[in-house]
């Protein structure tokens, strides 16, 4: 059964909107990328590639990951030295700009891995251009229109 390309962005969304599928995507990313990190440590250094610098505790008050989950992230981002505390924030060190390069590719593939045929069939959207983009996410853009469009 052939499915549309608003059943794929669906389906596609369905598992981002949870907690577990959005840490499973992400142990997924850093799997393909070729490291051994926490997924929230990945998820961690993306935030910090997007922003330019991120306060642990501050992120953690707006997302839903607990903020115990965040400071282990933020723990172990400083002793492998993918990031440095600048005040109360945390920016990404050289190798961790490189570290978070592989991580936006690998995202990219696994949202093109997560929208299946219809990635592939109809040429990448847009929006493709989001998830390799140093300032946006393409799964958090993904979420946002899950929370603010309809079905």
């Amino acid at each position: 059964m052939e499915r549309s390309s608003y059943d794929e962005v669906c389906r596609a969304l369905s598992v981002l909107g949870t907690r577990e599928g959005r840490r499973e995507i992400y142990r997924k990313i850093t799997d393909h990328a070729g490291y051994d990190l926490l997924p929230a440590t990945s998820w961690l250094l993306l935030r910090i590639r997007k922003h330019g610098s991120v306060e642990p505790a501050r992120l953690s008050e707006g997302s839903p990951v607990p903020l115990s989950v965040v400071l282990e992230a933020a723990r172990q981002a400083e002793i492998r030295h993918l990031a440095v505390r600048r005040g109360l924030g945390m920016v990404l060190t050289d190798e961790g700009r490189e570290v978070t390069e592989r991580l936006a590719r690998a995202r990219a593939d696994s949202l093109a891995e997560l929208l299946g045929d219809w990635w592939g069939l109809t040429g990448r959207p847009i929006w493709c251009g989001w998830c390799t983009n140093s300032t946006t996410s393409c799964a958090d853009r993904a979420a946002n229109a899950r929370t603010t469009s309809g079905p």
